[in-house]
């Protein structure tokens, strides 16, 4: 019994902290999920910096020698991609892609990684005010900007001043438009208004 008590004040307690202390449910999730594996998810445009390092340097990956599709497929990378991507953001899983298609053979670079791997694995505190920080862009149209981080720069058109002339008129007929339905909206609430502004009385109209 005093196990089951136990328990019951301790999701009732974890229920008031929740409530009473800002980020405290994220905290509880992101410490429960560190260590375990990932879960299946849609991916999206999980290639994506993948891609685009390649077309920018005229590769497949970008920065040398990299696991060609037809092997990544074959030998199931892609489940074994789905198990280690707990990223919390589409851009560390876009990261995560990347670096497990690329071959690399830098011994300091691989020394770096491992480094960064053992510190935030060893800090807690720090790995969790990392993970919080990022939390903002846990956003699905987060996707997209690695498009333009490493995707081709914006065209910019011939005359841009055309979009604020125009964004402009539309904001103005817009609001004209609210305006209209507005009163329209107000006149069916009161139907004796559209009398009193000719000077009429509600009552002498119907005569």
């Amino acid at each position: 019994m005093s196990i089951g008590r136990n328990a019951v004040v301790r999701d009732r307690l974890g229920a008031l902290l929740q409530r009473a202390v800002p980020g405290y449910a994220r905290r509880a999730k992101l410490r429960a999920a560190w260590g375990g594996a990932g879960e299946a998810r849609e991916g999206l445009f999980a290639s994506r910096a993948f891609e685009l390092m390649g077309a920018a340097s005229d590769g497949p990956g970008g920065d040398g020698p990299c696991v060609d599709d037809k092997s990544w497929r074959d030998l199931e990378f892609p489940a074994l991609f789905d198990a280690l991507n707990t990223t919390i953001t589409p851009l560390g899983g876009q990261l995560l892609y990347r670096q497990m298609r690329s071959y690399v053979f830098d011994a300091q670079q691989l020394s770096r990684r491992y480094q960064a791997y053992h510190v935030l694995q060893a800090d807690g505190a720090l790995r969790e005010k990392l993970q919080l920080i990022l939390t903002a862009l846990e956003t699905p149209s987060a996707t997209y900007i690695i498009g333009a981080l490493l995707g081709p720069p914006p065209i910019r058109p011939k005359r841009p001043w055309l979009i604020y002339v125009l964004g402009r008129r539309e904001r103005e007929r817009a609001r004209g438009r609210a305006g209209a339905v507005a009163d329209g909206m107000d006149l069916g609430r009161h139907p004796g208004r559209q009398c009193d502004d000719h000077g009429d009385h509600p009552e002498e109209s119907g005569r």
